[in-house]
C-alpha cells in the first residue's frame, strides 16, 4: 500500500513539472497524448491500489488511441 501512495505522488509531481513543458512545445497533439497517457496510468495506479480489476495492454492502447485518432483525423 505504501508504494502505491508513492507512485501516485510521483505521478502528481510528473504532471506538475511536465505540463508546462508540454504547453511550451505548442503541440496540441503531444499535450493531449501526454495527458491521456498520464490519466490512464493514474487511473490504473488508483485501480491497483483499490484492488479493482486491471486493464489488459491492448485495452490501454485502444482507450488512448481512439480519442486521439478522432481528434486529429
Amino acid at each position: 500500500m505504501r508504494w502505491s501512495i508513492g507512485v501516485l505522488l510521483f505521478l502528481l509531481v510528473v504532471l506538475a513539472l511536465e505540463t508546462p513543458r508540454m504547453v511550451k512545445l505548442r503541440s496540441p497533439r503531444d499535450l493531449v497524448v501526454f495527458l491521456l497517457l498520464w490519466g490512464l496510468v493514474f487511473v490504473t495506479a488508483v485501480a491497483n491500489w483499490a484492488r479493482w480489476p486491471g486493464l489488459r495492454p491492448l485495452d490501454w492502447i485502444r482507450i488512448v488511441m481512439q480519442p486521439v485518432n478522432r481528434l486529429f483525423s
